[in-house]
This record gives C-alpha cells, structure tokens and sequence, in this order.
C-alpha cells in the first residue's frame, strides 16, 4: 500500500461516493480540503476513508479528516475484513 490514492469514485442512487486512500498528512489535508469544498458547494456525496496506518496521522489531521468525511477504516487490513459487509449495508448494494 504504498501509494494509497483514490481508490474508486461512482455513483449510487445520485450520490457520488467517494472512496480515499491516505497514507500521510499531505494526502490527508488533500481529503479534508476536497470534502470541504464538496460541502461548501451542496455536492451530494459520501467519503469514505481507508488508512495506510492511521497511527501515521497526527491527531490534529485525523480529527479534521474525521469531521469532512462519513467512515474511515484504521488500515488495510481493516478495510478488507469490513468493508464488503459495511457496504452492503450502507450503501443498500
């Protein structure tokens, strides 16, 4: 997980869902200020947050990211063992 990034963007029911990648500070101010703007402008979406390491991120950044953005997962390994589950439910699929 070297170079986490956006990992997906689609659509479901008119809503854009988001789903990041964050591997350190940059790319955690990157998210925040993005999701901020989509608020800012009445974007309908939903984020979702998939840390390399959350332990990475100093508390100040993962509270504002935390603020600007619907569900994070701690790490990888978090992700795969939940997320397929907490989508379905979410996101009725």
């Amino acid at each position: 997980m070297k170079n986490l990034k956006l990992i997906i963007f689609l659509k479901v029911k008119n809503r854009s869902v988001y789903l990041y990648g964050v591997k350190d500070k940059t790319k955690a101010c990157l998210v925040t200020i993005s999701n901020q703007q989509f608020m800012l402008k009445d974007i309908d979406f939903i984020s979702y947050i998939v840390y390399e390491d959350i332990n990475n991120i100093a508390e100040k950044d993962r509270n504002r990211l935390l603020s600007a953005s619907h569900k994070q997962f701690p790490d990888f390994e978090d992700f795969k063992l939940n997320a397929e589950k907490f989508f379905r439910q979410e996101l009725a699929i």
